[in-house]
């Protein structure tokens, strides 16, 4: 808003000094305040009390700044005209430029209450709301100021802005079109429109423009920088450095003074200390870090001068020697000078889409970089942040979640701030891992960025610190980018390790998020497929060998290494990460013992392995060692008379010698090679008790080993080919290694490397694991106790998150509380790995619950082909058939429920879809299977519907205010059966059910019921009175009266349309939402009155919605009262409320806005109601937005108050 809006407002009046007035007023429209100054105290001089030179004069007052002598004067004026508008409105200018924003808001919402409020009221008022950041309500304000007064070219300038800045761009577009229609020369409007057709991605209108508004007004800073953007998003970017020059026009504080000199581009800086300051947001501050190190490679000491979160990460970013806080002194040994914006430096230093100084720039501090574990199921960490400095760039949690579906993927948040709280909120820790509260600055987040494979993330800080870092990053992009993104590429010269996902249209996710699935697709297979080849290098008898015992050591186990040679095996079994193993290392070779033994004594694992020089063979006896391989052997056993010092002894010797070799779980490696056969026999005691639990060894042809094995009840196996990996099959005698397993063993599913945690043997125990935690689940959900169900759920999928069961039982709990987003991401990970199609079809019934009708009939549709008669999907599909407002398709589903298994219907189920397709007649009949509402007990006989020949009857609500108020007019037709009819109500009803024609009594619920001759509930009354779609008592209406006690409420008549609104009613996520109304208030002909009562009232407060509704609803006790001054309007526009019913009982002109997925009583395909003939449907879009409603409504508004206005002449 100018200074001088209210320029001639109140002026006009001829009369004494009505020259001098018509001066000063003339004056102040060109700005010479002086002179304006000069002509109103010389109208004073004439007239000292004239109330308009007074208020003019004020008004320069303020302009010129002198608010506090403004203050006075009108402080002193309101004493003796209180009610004049021109001076109230004064008051709230020069209060909203003392900064004094609540007393502003209060003094504007109070003239906009005025009948005849002036359009500069309102536009005053959406300022101060744009101030508080109320943008909505700021945009009513705006729209009812220019309906007041279509000329303001500032109002409309600033709607337009607004509209922008929400990144709806086709209506700033037109708005900004709108302008130039009234003033074609307004360089503001040009600017702003090239800034929009910008964002739409039309860049030669957008430049016809920008250079419009600089031909009109070289100096616009708007149509700079706008030029500016235009260059960057087209990797022009020599030409936008320039024009970048002009953020200081725009910026509310002015250029910092940095100590030492102003680098300006050509400084030698050899031995020197230059301080690089940040002026702009963390996001900019990232990206420009990238320069420090030109400064360092010319010998500057670089100092940067950052935001407090930014001040640890200094230690991370290359050829950087310290660090100091904005805004702080600096230290008193550090001398500067020279100091540059970092905002600068691409000017200074010339940069091009080829110049751009290289990634990665920075690294995480050292201290600042925890490990961050995933399950072994998992093949990639992946770090998300959603949301960013700009609401448009923001991704909405529960598509984000959509993500979170993939088993193969370990989901980490690195979101900050309050949109950090939706995982909380919506997730669950299963799905994702929330870091944000162990990251306390950039350092620390540097630290996470640097543990996970892929960052996804929106635009923000997260994008450029992974970026700046050189990780792997996927940004997703609105349709309208920050320049530094550019157009139509998915790569970034910035950033090389970006890959950009760009929105297809402004405000939609869903080509995002469809896109990032299949990339995340794409990039798990790759990994796999590297873990496969990796696996693949694996080979020979040493790889397998390590794969078995890897796989099956555990702790407490004695691994013995039999020809351990140079260790490799028996150091493997030390290093197990089991733990808790003790190894003893024998061969027969003293060279070889000793060297191992040196080994292990400087590994410092002398309590953990022995080492033993000893040879091992098929009896004790001498032996020879030979010092190489002859025929394939090394030992030979020596007749007992040749003398040798070697002696041989057999493995069940060495244990019966050895107490502790006995007591242990044994795991025996056989690597002598040649020796095999008489080795196996010297153990035969041993494999007799099963004392040897596991043995490995090398088959070579003819010998005969694994037959002495199989003789003892062991079980054979070996990997299928020479990679070391995988899953086993018998042995079929084969040349390789041997698995041999005694009988009371399991084989694993998977082999690989047990140190690393991603190997096959790793993911197969975890595998393993994963499916007990997640039986034990199962067993404890099914004892009637989710909470220890879930956390066993949860901790199998800690280990694998690919577990189908655990990820198909906590999908259910978490859907019992709640959290649908949740359970749906639950089940699609459980899809991925293989769940069938019940775990399919819970996935669309949780979709449909969620609103996503589409994709949920397409995944109904893909359950039912594979099982058409499956009647639990077949209801489900009913429902959403229902949902979408396909009655007689809904009906004819639910019918095949009932054939197939009955059970699953609900009582009223039937009812419904009947009422719904407009079968009143069966739908009535079949409401008496409904379950019934408890109600006080009374002794009464049921009515069956006969005459009642002046007997006395009960009529009872079962259920709310809605469904009362729509039967009620059943009443009279009882009492036209002869009976006295007594009403028992909810409370808040039974004053206004007292004027129904034929009613003797009404008890509110919960009071005594008198003594009667019959009783009958209301929602009966129909069924037996016979109704059908013909004989619907429309005819009736009105049937709703005022109660003698409660007046009609007389409203004053200044013209306007008297429009009575309530929006919530019994579910408040299917009603129309406040904000969507409050377009409604931008039409000055329209009284917005709100009808809804407390607590739902308190929102027009809590939303800064006040100003905009006459609030009557918040002071009724009662429906009465409603009544009452529903009688007043002209009109009520609601949700299926109870004032809704209210007005449509009394025959009031009533709209009602009917959400998806409404009751019974609403027939589908219809804009009108069967039961009430003043009643116009307007109904919810398919995508679940109200905006064509709304703008159906606000058009039928429009003609009916240009009506009303036309009849008063």
């Amino acid at each position: 808003m100018s200074e001088d809006h209210l320029a001639g407002f109140g002026a006009g009046n001829a009369g004494f000094g009505s020259f001098e007035l018509a001066a000063a007023e003339a004056a102040r429209a060109t700005g010479d305040l002086v002179t304006a100054l000069h002509w109103y105290d010389s109208v004073l001089a004439l007239d000292a009390d004239h109330v308009e030179a007074q208020v003019g004069r004020c008004g320069v007052l303020r302009i010129m700044g002198k608010t506090r002598e403004a203050m006075t004067e009108l402080a002193r004026i309101l004493a003796v005209h209180p009610k004049n508008l021109p001076a109230r409105l004064e008051l709230a200018l020069t209060l909203q430029r003392l900064g004094r924003s609540d007393e502003a808001r209060t003094t504007y919402a109070m003239l906009v209450r005025e009948p005849n409020a002036p359009s500069e009221a309102w536009h005053g008022l959406a300022l101060v709301l744009l101030a508080e950041g109320k943008e909505q309500a700021a945009e009513t304000a705006l729209r009812r100021s220019l309906a007041l007064a279509p000329n303001r070219i500032e109002g409309r300038q600033q709607l337009a802005d607004l509209i922008a800045r929400r990144q709806d761009l086709a209506t700033a577009t037109d708005l900004y079109h709108d302008i130039l229609a009234i003033a074609p020369d307004s360089a503001a409007a040009h600017a702003g429109l090239g800034q929009a057709l910008i964002g739409m991605g039309r860049m030669d209108e957008a430049r016809d423009q920008l250079e419009r508004a600089l031909a009109l007004e070289s100096e616009n800073s708007t149509a700079h920088l706008g030029r500016a953007r235009m260059n960057l998003l087209e990797g022009n970017l020599a030409a936008a450095w320039e024009d970048m020059e002009w953020r200081w026009r725009q910026s509310p504080r002015p250029r910092a003074q940095a100590p030492g000199e102003p680098w300006g581009g050509n400084h030698e800086v050899t031995g020197r200390t230059i301080l690089l300051w940040s002026e702009q947001g963390i996001d900019d501050t990232l990206q420009m870090l990238r320069y420090a190190q030109i400064f360092a490679a010319k010998g500057a000491q670089v100092v940067l001068a950052l935001p407090e979160p930014l001040v640890p990460l200094g230690k991370g970013v290359a050829g950087v020697a310290r660090t100091v806080a904005s805004g702080k002194p600096l230290p008193p040994d550090l001398h500067i000078d020279f100091s540059v914006s970092l905002a600068d430096l691409p000017r200074l230093f010339g940069t091009t889409l080829t110049s751009i100084p290289p990634a990665p720039y920075i690294e995480a501090p050292a201290g600042h970089r925890p490990r961050v574990s995933a399950p072994p199921g998992a093949v990639l960490k992946v770090g998300l942040a959603w949301a960013g400095p700009r609401a448009a760039w923001a991704v909405p949690f529960p598509q984000m979640m959509t993500l979170m579906g993939h088993p193969g993927i370990a989901m980490f948040g690195l979101q900050l701030g309050a949109r950090a709280e939706d995982a909380h909120r919506l997730a669950h820790p299963t799905l994702l891992h929330d870091l944000s509260p162990s990251i306390g600055n950039y350092a620390d987040m540097a630290g996470r960025i640097a543990e996970m494979d892929l960052i996804i993330t929106v635009d923000g800080n997260v994008a450029h610190l992974a970026g700046a870092m050189g990780k792997t990053v996927w940004v997703m992009l609105p349709y309208a980018p920050d320049w530094r993104w550019m157009l139509h590429r998915d790569d970034s010269p910035w950033y090389p390790t970006a890959r950009l996902f760009r929105q297809d249209r402004a405000g939609d996710w869903t080509g995002v998020i469809t896109h990032l699935l299949a990339a995340l697709d794409e990039r798990v297979a790759a990994e796999h497929q590297r873990r496969q080849a990796e696996a693949r290098g694996q080979m020979g008898p040493k790889a397998a060998t390590r794969a078995f015992l890897s796989t099956h050591l555990k702790a407490g186990d004695l691994f013995v290494d039999i020809g351990a040679g140079d260790g490799t095996h028996s150091l493997d079994a030390a290093s197990h990460p089991a733990g808790d193993i003790r190894v003893l290392a024998i061969d027969a070779k003293p060279s070889e013992a000793a060297i191992f033994s040196d080994t292990v004594d400087l590994s410092g694992l002398s309590d953990q392995i022995e080492v033993m020089c000893q040879v091992v063979g098929g009896g004790q006896g001498p032996a020879l060692v030979a010092g190489r391989p002859r025929a394939g052997r090394t030992v030979f056993a020596l007749p007992e008379w040749v003398r040798s010092d070697k002696r041989s002894t057999t493995l069940d010797a060495l244990i019966a010698e050895r107490s502790d070799l006995i007591a242990a779980r044994l795991i025996v490696r056989i690597g002598a090679a040649g020796s095999v056969d008489d080795i196996v026999s010297g153990m035969s005691g041993s494999l007799a008790s099963g004392s040897i639990a596991i043995l490995v060894f090398e088959n070579r042809e003819g010998i005969t080993a694994p037959q002495v094995l199989a003789d003892f009840g062991y079980q054979l196996f070996c990997f299928p080919s020479e990679i070391a990996a995988g899953r086993l099959v018998p042995f079929d005698g084969r040349p390789g290694i041997v698995l041999a397993l005694a009988a009371d063993q399991k084989a694993a599913t998977e082999y690989g490397d047990a140190n690393d945690p991603t190997s096959p043997a790793a993911m197969s125990r975890a595998s393993a694991q994963a499916a007990e935690l997640a039986n034990w689940g199962a067993n404890e959900l099914n004892a009637g106790r989710p909470n220890a169900a879930g956390e066993l759920f949860a901790k199998a999928l800690a280990q694998d998150p690919g577990n189908v069961e655990a990820n198909a039982n906590l999908g259910g709990l978490l859907r019992r509380i709640g959290r649908a987003e949740a359970a749906a991401a639950c089940w699609r990970r459980a899809l991925k790995a293989g769940g069938g199609p019940v775990i399919r079809a819970n996935l669309a019934n949780v979709l449909r619950e969620m609103g996503h009708a589409a994709t949920a009939e397409a995944m109904f549709l893909k359950v039912l082909a594979d099982d058409p008669a499956n009647p639990r999907t077949l209801y489900a599909f009913a429902m959403l058939l229902r949902e979408q407002g396909r009655a007689k398709e809904s009906l004819a589903t639910l019918e095949r429920v009932a054939a197939a298994d009955s059970s699953l219907l609900k009582p009223h189920d039937l009812a419904v879809g009947l009422l719904k397709a407009g079968n009143l007649a069966r739908g009535m009949a079949e409401m008496v299977k409904r379950r019934p509402v408890p109600l006080p007990q009374h002794t009464a006989p049921e009515w069956d519907g006969s005459r009642l020949e002046a007997r006395t009857i009960l009529v009872r609500d079962e259920g709310d205010a809605i469904d009362t108020i729509q039967l009620a007019r059943y009443l009279p037709m009882v009492a036209r059966e002869g009976g006295l009819v007594t009403v028992e109500c909810v409370p808040e009803l039974a004053r206004l059910l007292s004027g129904v024609a034929g009613v003797e009594q009404v008890v509110p619920r919960g009071e005594k019921l008198p003594a009667v001759d019959c009783a009958v509930r209301l929602l009966d009354v129909p069924r037996l009175l016979g109704t059908t779609s013909r004989t619907t008592p429309v005819r009736d209406v009105p049937y709703l009266r005022l109660p003698d006690d409660v007046p009609a409420f007389r409203f004053p008549d200044d013209g306007r349309l008297r429009v009575g609104v309530a929006w919530s009613g019994r579910s408040n996520s299917r009603q129309v939402p406040l904000s969507a109304l409050l377009r409604l208030a931008a039409d000055p002909t329209i009284n917005l009155i709100s009808l809804q009562r407390r607590p739902e009232a308190d929102q027009l407060v809590q939303s800064g919605y006040r100003t905009f509704f006459e609030d009557m609803g918040s002071r009724c006790v009662d429906l009465a009262e409603s009544a009452g001054i529903i009688a007043g309007l002209d009109l009520v526009l609601a949700g299926d409320t109870a004032e809704a019913h209210i007005a449509g009982a009394m025959g009031k002109t009533v709209w009602v806005m009917l959400p998806l997925g409404n009751d019974w009583r609403w027939v589908d395909g219809r804009d009108d109601s069967v039961w009430y003939p003043t009643m116009r449907v307007f109904r919810q879009s398919q995508d679940g937005t109200w905006d064509r409603a709304i703008q159906r409504v606000s058009e039928a508004l429009a003609a009916m108050a240009a009506g009303k206005l036309g009849r008063r002449g």
